[in-house]
């Protein structure tokens, strides 16, 4: 028997906390869009600017993150990540001013910089870069879940026992599921073998990727898509329940974005080693766009569910195939900042996204419409940056 190789030790405590850290630091927000407008009479701009400072603050620490992972162990910084999003999310429970929940808000950005999809990529990737495909498959499979079950819950925990003591409740099983797994599972990795001096320079030396205008279309088609996609989610609740859904069905249905992710993921890995990337990147881009498009023209309880089905889907595959696509790209040995500079672009669009869908709901008289009909142009325009890069082979 082959012997067992740690690796997988660390992967399915990331699993798990990753599932954790993304159900409560991003994606229960949403159930507290509506409770935190009516107790304090804030706009759904104002309330959705809070997560997208969060995000905001995530991507500006995303690079030296990645840096410090390149030549350091994960555990002292993930650990302090689920430290500081356990207090974070307490401080959010005692919130009673708009200043107050922006800086709360900007720490609890600190801990999703510290321990999300890009800190745990880079953990695996350095662990199992023969197999970093599986590897992550395995993380993102199990997170994918993350709003299925956190969405519902946290609903469940606020009907229950109010905004307060719920986000309290969330606090704790943070600090319970995450910081032990951090703190005593991981540990540094193997050291990777030198680079050979005669590969190519583009994948052993961060600068030339830097150079690199595939590079860069390729971190600008997934940023556009980024504001789609975590813009829409960050409101799907409000948006479901406007659309004749009861707060609990939203809630769930929000939620099962979430399992449509883990759909995606599962289709795609099968099919990875088949299919082109690129081409496959371009489809689900436009297809995403045609599930903001499906909503738009009908509003209704079905409608609400396609677009659960496919958006879900499309996100799901498309948060997968990103870092499979860097670490075939650019190998392991710079990972960690190659696709930390990946991901700042990235995660600087996506701030926009929560924060531009409230301002355009408030804008077009508390409708949705007009986010729908920008998300969708935006998809579609990320398509035309991966076709750019097809275009320059030719």
């Amino acid at each position: 028997m082959k012997r067992w190789h740690y690796g997988w030790n660390i992967v399915a405590a990331l699993a798990v906390t990753e599932t954790i850290s993304y159900g409560i630091l991003y994606y229960a927000f949403s159930v507290y869009i509506e409770p935190l407008e009516m107790a304090f009479g804030w706009n759904r701009a104002q309330v959705s600017g809070a997560l997208s400072l969060a995000v905001l603050v995530s991507g500006l620490l995303t690079v030296p993150v990645g840096i410090w992972l390149d030549s350091h162990s994960a555990r002292g910084l993930m650990t302090i990540g689920s430290i500081i999003g356990a207090l974070g999310y307490f401080a959010f429970s005692q919130v009673t001013t708009l200043t107050g929940l922006y800086v709360v808000w900007a720490v609890i950005g600190v801990a999703m910089a510290l321990v999300f999809y890009d800190p745990a990529f880079t953990v695996a990737t350095k662990w199992l870069p023969e197999k970093r495909a599986t590897a992550l498959a395995w993380i993102t499979l199990t997170a994918g879940f993350a709003s299925t079950i956190f969405l519902p819950l946290a609903n469940w925990l606020f009907e229950t026992y109010g905004r307060v003591n719920s986000q309290i409740i969330l606090a704790v099983i943070i600090a319970v599921g995450t910081i032990p797994l951090h703190a005593f599972v991981l540990r540094p990795a193997p050291a990777l073998p030198k680079p050979d001096p005669n590969e190519s320079t583009a994948a052993s030396e961060v600068p030339d990727v830097l150079h690199n205008r595939s590079f860069w279309l390729l971190v600008l088609g997934f940023s556009m898509i980024g504001i789609a996609t975590y813009g829409s989610r960050t409101h799907a609740i409000p948006m479901f329940v406007q659309l004749g859904l009861s707060a609990k069905t939203a809630a769930l249905a929000a939620g099962v974005i979430g399992a449509m992710q883990v759909l995606g993921r599962a289709i795609y890995i099968p099919l990875g080693k088949r299919i082109s990337t690129q081409p496959t990147v371009i489809v689900l881009f436009l297809l995403q766009g045609l599930a903001m498009g499906i909503l738009y023209v009908m509003p209704t309880v079905l409608g609400v569910w396609i677009f659960v089905v496919l958006s879900g889907a499309v996100a799901g595959a498309l948060t997968l195939m990103r870092p499979v696509m860097l670490g075939d790209l650019y190998g392991p040995t710079h990972f960690g900042r190659i696709n930390a500079y990946a991901s700042l672009g990235q995660l600087l669009a996506i701030t926009a996204g929560p924060i531009t869908a409230g301002a355009i709901y408030t804008a077009f008289g508390n409708s949705y419409d007009g986010m729908l009909i920008l998300f969708g142009a935006i998809s579609v325009l990320a398509a035309g940056a991966i076709v750019a890069i097809q275009m320059e082979k030719f």
